[in-house]
């Protein structure tokens, strides 16, 4: 016989052991693809018990389960209508996270009463259940810090300001900018003492040569002095290029720190009407 049957020669059926695992399987993969009635009341009254405990994200979750469709259509919709009323009632924040000179910080990870909520803090509002909360903010360098909050039902993207502690990349790049300015002037400074040297050199030994090895003109130079005379020209040469790299150092040396951020106030004195500058460069 097929389908996993045969007859005994007494006459009875008897079922193959896989059919009988067969016939066991199909519902249980049922069971694991939808969940029953039973399940789906259950879910709905989880539901309503975290919400009563105000732990509205726990709530919002055993309702999507009974918005399955092998649930009953009673039960679907009262728990489509319990998820609108709680998307409604659950709170969230956006988070404002800066260094002490008010400059936004990046890869600041986020920690609710403990649990790893993101690790990088961006502009979205983030969903968080209504009640007391310790928030702690992780950054990437610098001491992490931890506030608490008070969260009401309802509040919608309600701004949380953080100021942290941390190195400014702004103020930094401004610092080693000036840093590099200050190397790249200096060393343009002493490419063009290096320059003035070479050509006082050059001159010297070219009228050394001129004078001793040449008979006072260059074009009758012994072989000492043609050897002389082309070592003035090498020395010339090279003071012209410690002039030209010392200046163009130093031109790239002043405009770095010209560029270079820096931080101007503008206040009033107080007893007066003047005005106060005050600034870090």
């Amino acid at each position: 016989m097929e389908d996993g049957m045969s007859v005994t020669r007494s006459g009875r059926w008897r079922v193959a052991p896989f059919a009988v695992v067969a016939a066991v399987s199909m519902p249980a993969m049922a069971l694991a693809d939808e969940p029953t009635k039973v399940q789906c009341a259950e879910a709905n009254e989880k539901a309503q018990a975290l919400r009563q405990q105000e732990s509205l994200q726990a709530a919002r979750t055993a309702l999507a389960t009974c918005l399955a469709t092998s649930c009953p259509g009673p039960i679907r919709q009262d728990c489509a209508d319990r998820i609108a009323e709680i998307d409604r009632a659950i709170p969230t924040l956006v988070f404002d996270v800066t260094d002490l000179a008010g400059h936004d910080l990046t890869g600041v990870a986020l920690r609710v009463d403990g649990a790893l909520v993101t690790s990088s803090i961006g502009g979205a509002a983030l969903p968080v259940d209504p009640g007391t909360h310790q928030v702690t903010f992780v950054p990437r360098a610098g001491a992490e810090v931890t506030r608490t909050i008070v969260v009401r039902e309802a509040e919608k993207a309600r701004r949380i300001d953080v100021q942290l502690d941390v190195p400014s990349p702004v103020a930094d790049s401004g610092r080693t900018q000036r840093l590099v300015a200050i190397v790249a002037a200096s060393t343009g400074v002493a490419g063009v003492i290096v320059g003035s040297v070479l050509g006082f050199v050059a001159k010297s030994t070219y009228d050394s040569a001129v004078t001793n090895d040449c008979g006072g003109a260059a074009s009758h130079c012994s072989a000492t002095g043609v050897s002389q005379i082309s070592s003035a020209h090498a020395q010339a040469t090279g003071s012209t290029v410690a002039f030209i790299a010392g200046g163009a150092l130093i031109a790239g040396g002043v405009t770095l720190w010209l560029t270079a951020r820096h931080r101007v106030e503008v206040a009033p004195v107080a007893g007066g009407a003047t005005m106060g500058l005050t600034g870090s460069f």
